[in-house]
């Protein structure tokens, strides 16, 4: 949580640390109605906006990808959040972006 904390010290655009664990606690509650596995949905969840384009110049999620290795997550589960960020990530009023 601190990693995260520490990424969105400086943001005012409401996609800050406290957005951030607002969207945790709506996944948890979410997840625990619906067959999926928590662990992971939990992780996307908190880690949504690490690399929102909106917000920072990343690419290829490096900010969740470093987060999650500084967590010693597998490199499967890794992959797994990434693919979940990447398919509910927006820009603009386009969907899915393609880009990052």
């Amino acid at each position: 949580m601190q990693k995260i904390k520490e990424l969105f010290e400086n943001d005012c655009s409401g996609h800050d640390y406290w957005h951030s664990l607002r969207v945790l606690n709506n996944a948890e509650k979410i997840a625990k109605t619906e067959k999926c596995d928590e662990y992971i949905v939990m992780i996307a969840a908190l880690l949504h906006d690490t690399d929102d384009i909106k917000i920072f110049e990343t690419r290829d999620y490096e900010n969740a990808r470093r987060i999650m290795l500084d967590c010693h997550l597998t490199d499967s589960t890794i992959e797994r959040v990434i693919d979940i960020i990447r398919e509910i990530s927006f820009k603009g009023t386009e969907t899915v972006s393609q880009s990052q």
